[in-house]
């Protein structure tokens, strides 16, 4: 599948949230929910994740992090920015890239992207 996000910008209500991709670009099994946010494994196998997210600077200091999280399999991969981003000006403008180049995973199982 491949999915990116058309609506207003990503605002975290709390620790965890999901990133949620609402437009699919392709699906061909059905396996991403755009509400949820949550791609669920339709056979157990070896899959691979990538996801590029980018934040703008606000008037009030923030750290990023973004995982992307297994339900069963726990964080596949993970980064955190530890400088807080302060100020709206582009250069406290943040990009993080993510990538899974393999996890196995079973069917059922859950992956999503969280924002910490």
């Amino acid at each position: 599948f491949s999915a990116k996000r058309t609506s207003s910008n990503f605002t975290s209500g709390s620790t965890g949230d999901p990133v949620i991709f609402n437009t699919e670009l392709h699906d061909y099994t059905g396996n991403y929910n755009t509400t949820s946010g949550q791609f669920t494994v339709p056979l157990s196998s070896t899959y691979s994740f990538a996801t590029n997210i980018s934040f703008d600077g606000t008037t009030s200091a923030r750290l990023v992090a973004v995982s992307i999280v297994a339900s069963t399999g726990g964080v596949l991969a993970s980064s955190y920015i530890g400088s807080a981003v302060n100020g709206t000006d582009e250069w406290n403008d943040v990009a993080v890239s993510l990538n899974v180049a393999s996890a196995a995973l079973v069917k059922g199982e859950t992956v999503e992207v969280l924002q910490l």
